[in-house]
């Protein structure tokens, strides 16, 4: 099989396809649904730059009259705002400064990790000695694009009994 080990070559790909086969997955939605999920979309936007505003603008000594708004119903000032943006940096700076020691400790004791081996390439031997499908299963699995079957084509995978 040509899908394990490192990979030495692209796949090619046919874009040559009809027109009504460009398309993976297609769907249709209900008008609702798709007004529906704009509306929350630009609902989003719109918090996410309030949001980003309201602690620039504090950064810029800008006011606006919504972040004005939010400043007086949260009681808080430009000054409450750097604090708060200057503990969470520093905390970031702690978390970030822990995970970069905790790497550089279980490099020293561990060692690099160039020293990985990637399996060969899955032969049809290989794949034969686990005695899962005939010979003509795989076979046809490999030469065919689409296939079918009625049943499942993997020997005792449907099991009996409880498992052991």
């Amino acid at each position: 099989m040509e899908f394990t080990g490192p990979r030495k070559s692209k796949q090619s790909v046919d874009f040559n396809l009809p027109k009504k086969q460009n398309y993976i997955v297609k769907s249709k939605q209900p008008i609702f649904n798709r007004i529906l999920a704009i509306l929350i979309n630009i609902v989003m936007w719109a918090y996410t730059l309030t949001v980003f505003y309201f602690f620039i603008g504090s950064l810029i000594n800008s006011d606006i009259w919504l972040t004005r708004q939010l400043k007086l119903s949260f009681r808080m000032d430009n000054t409450a705002i750097r604090s708060f943006m200057f503990w969470t940096f520093v905390l970031f700076l702690c978390f970030f400064g822990g995970l970069l020691l905790w790497k550089h400790y279980n490099k020293r004791k561990f060692g690099s990790l160039k020293r990985r081996i990637y399996p060969e390439k899955t032969t049809q031997e290989d794949l034969m000695g686990l005695d899962l499908v005939d010979v003509s299963t795989y076979l046809l699995l490999q030469s065919e694009k689409v296939i079918i079957f009625e049943t499942n084509p993997i020997k005792g995978s449907l099991r009996k009994g409880p498992r052991s």
